[in-house]
């Protein structure tokens, strides 16, 4: 890439891995500013971008330390202008940045989980719409007596007689284990049904609690209205991040616009 950059008439951008990697990773300042190892370079530019997260940006508690980052953060970039003699592209925020430290969005912020409608806060949640769902639909209903057990370890046991729906996605699909037997619950008709039994490869097992419920209904893990993935996430004592990013390529993605 440099060797090309050097015969090319355009101007290109080349953003290092390396770069990234900085975003999570703790680097000394004194260090940070004798490397080039950790900057987007074009021709005759040898910074142009300095992203870095501060690790509590999420945390309004954490200010004093967060604004430390900052500062250090504005001394560095300060350092490279001064070694290269040329104006240095500022990015700093990510989403919880941007809504709890505007003052220092710079020349660019990248918005992440809040394209997806999440503000890491509650008092933005209103303002945000999530774009996810994700549902599937309910294979087979099976009658099941008081005393029967179902699925892996006969970990349902059932205390009387009951309809289960046999729902067609499982933990290969992303669906995390520990939301088996009581902990998460889906959607169905409007209607919350708990997830028994272990969480299996390819399945989970619901027990219905509508009578009109059958085979071939929507069943909804999580939506924009009803129980977004943030919910489905405490389900599993994680966060909407995990959920969303757990989904396999099994699933059939479907884009509306």
């Amino acid at each position: 890439w440099r060797e090309m950059l050097k015969t090319s008439q355009s101007t290109v951008e080349l953003e290092n891995e390396r770069e990234k990697a900085f975003e999570k990773l703790p680097v000394e300042s004194s260090e940070m500013a004798k490397s080039n190892n950790f900057s987007t370079f074009k021709i005759n530019y040898p910074v142009l971008k300095y992203p870095v997260k501060p690790k509590s940006l999420n945390i309004i508690k954490e200010k004093s330390f967060t604004t430390k980052q900052i500062e250090k953060f504005l001394s560095i970039s300060d350092e490279f202008e001064n070694l290269t003699n040329k104006a240095v592209k500022k990015h700093l925020l990510n989403t919880s940045g941007i809504l709890n430290y505007s003052d220092y969005q710079f020349d660019m912020v990248r918005s992440g989980i809040g394209l997806y409608g999440y503000g890491n806060d509650k008092k933005y949640e209103s303002k945000l719409k999530p774009v996810h769902s994700l549902f599937s639909s309910i294979s087979q209903i099976h009658e099941v007596k008081k005393g029967e057990s179902v699925g892996y370890n006969r970990a349902f046991l059932a205390n009387k007689n009951c309809r289960i729906g046999i729902v067609p996605i499982g933990h290969a699909d992303g669906i995390s284990r520990s939301i088996g037997n009581r902990k998460g619950k889906v959607l169905v008709n409007n209607s919350l049904c708990d997830i028994i039994g272990n969480v299996c490869m390819d399945m989970i097992m619901i027990e219905l609690n509508d009578e009109n419920i059958k085979e071939g209904d929507k069943v909804i893990l999580f939506d924009e209205n009803s129980q977004n993935s943030e919910k489905f996430a405490e389900y599993s004592n994680t966060i909407s991040y995990e959920v969303l990013t757990s989904i396999s390529r099994r699933i059939k993605r479907k884009f509306i616009i």
